[in-house]
């Protein structure tokens, strides 16, 4: 599954941090003008559309590069940098330099990033460690660290942009800080439906951009089309719904099912110990053991996941629905609590079409013989689903079923139920 770590640390610095109340109040963004002369990249041209952006946030010293006349405007820029960029902000704003961040706890046996992440951590930025900050960061985790560097009085509505309204985000308190920088018309979203891509990379070059509308308002940017809430079309509830589940796994430990083709009961091995137990056991356990050391588990995992892994069982090992029926029944009988029911055992043997429709995984669709799990639907674009089949009203009957079973299974709290509908 995608990293879950950007929405839970989202999570985090929305819960656990100190409020802006805490900081100093007598900060200003006038500290941010100078009249320095701005750095020349050798890789940033006058035309660019993020050069007056670059050249801003050179002048204030918030980002100078990477080394060799160069700004890397194209490179992602990773957790560590924008630890850089927000403690310098902080910095800047609070005491008219920069000088407080870069020089903080510095340690000759510690990585150059070390005393910006402490500085962030002792300001109350950053809750805790934070983990791996040398990966590159998702535009969640940059947009709420730099969300926090400035009070929140700084950041003024001038944008009508109500909860639920971004797309792919939901409005839920890990997501405020972004609400608020789209309000602020620091973000204005990266299509034209104000879509956030929350786990998407974020090029040094938006980075530029987003800190000079952070700092200077004048840069700021008005937008219309996010003034009421989202979910309009069915494509953009399938992606409210997929930030919703990610962060529910965050929440709980991981949500296997949403990766899975079949029933997760197809895919549990431990049932094919029963197969050599009882009083008229079906198959050699030696030849059970062989089978699955040294066929099923040196497949690929696609090969694994091609067919239910009971249904590559009793195909590869020639076992009848007669036997597994016996075998079933005597489990019954000695009270095992590792039994099928009947019609999952009458799926196993249906031919390939009949049996995917019987154990496909509640939360999977199917088309055209071809199952598409939870995760590969969400990462379509909405001419890849209309080409399974999923057009506007079937996706809309598809996400309602996925909320429903969801629901029904409590997959999804309440909480979040109340947040996909808008109503949280």
């Amino acid at each position: 599954m995608k990293r879950i770590i950007s929405l839970l640390t989202a999570f985090l610095l929305s819960v656990l941090i100190l409020p802006f109340a805490a900081f100093a109040t007598d900060g200003s963004l006038a500290h941010f003008m100078s009249d320095k002369q701005a750095l020349t990249f050798t890789d940033v041209s006058s035309g660019d559309w993020f050069a007056p952006y670059v050249k801003s946030i050179s002048k204030t010293g918030l980002m100078i590069g990477v080394g060799g006349n160069r700004f890397a405007p194209e490179s992602d820029i990773t957790l560590a940098e924008v630890y850089t960029v927000t403690a310098r902000i902080h910095a800047i704003y609070h005491t008219g330099s920069a000088e407080a961040a870069d020089g903080y706890d510095n340690q000759a046996d510690k990585p150059w990033f070390y005393g910006y992440v402490k500085y962030c951590m002792d300001n109350g930025i950053q809750p805790g460690e934070p983990g791996d900050v040398t990966q590159p960061a998702f535009r969640i985790e940059c947009a709420s660290l730099l969300s926090r560097a400035l009070p929140v009085n700084e950041l003024a509505e001038i944008n009508a942009v109500v909860d639920n309204a971004i797309p792919d985000l939901p409005f839920l308190q890990n997501t405020e800080n972004v609400y608020r920088l789209y309000r602020a018309g620091v973000l204005t979203g990266m299509d034209e439906a104000g879509s956030f891509f929350p786990e998407s990379k974020v090029r040094r070059s938006e980075v530029a951009a987003i800190v000079s509308r952070l700092i200077d308002p004048t840069l700021r940017m008005t937008m219309s089309g996010l003034d009421v809430a989202g979910g309009a079309d069915s494509y953009a509830s399938l992606r409210r719904l997929e930030t919703l589940f990610y962060e529910q796994s965050a929440a709980v430990g991981g949500i296997s099912a949403f990766n899975r083709e079949y029933q997760d009961i197809t895919y549990n091995i431990a049932y094919l110990e029963k197969l050599y137990h009882g009083e008229t056991p079906i198959i050699e356990e030696e030849r059970l053991n062989d089978w699955v050391n040294n066929i099923f588990l040196k497949k690929t995992i696609d090969e694994q996941n091609a067919l239910p892994t009971m249904v590559q069982t009793v195909r590869e090992l020639g076992i009848t629905r007669e036997q597994l029926t016996t075998l079933n029944e005597e489990r019954k009988k000695l009270g095992d609590d590792m039994i099928l029911t009947d019609e999952y055992i009458a799926a196993l043997f249906l031919d390939e079409n009949d049996m995917k429709e019987k154990l496909i995984n509640p939360t999977a669709y199917m088309f055209d013989g071809a199952i598409y799990t939870w995760e590969k639907i969400v990462r379509m674009t909405p001419e890849e689903l209309a080409a399974i089949g999923l057009d506007e009203k079937t996706l809309k009957n598809y996400v309602e079923h996925v909320i429903e079973y969801c629901a029904e299974n409590k997959i999804l709290d309440e909480k979040y139920l109340r947040a996909f509908w808008g109503n949280n």
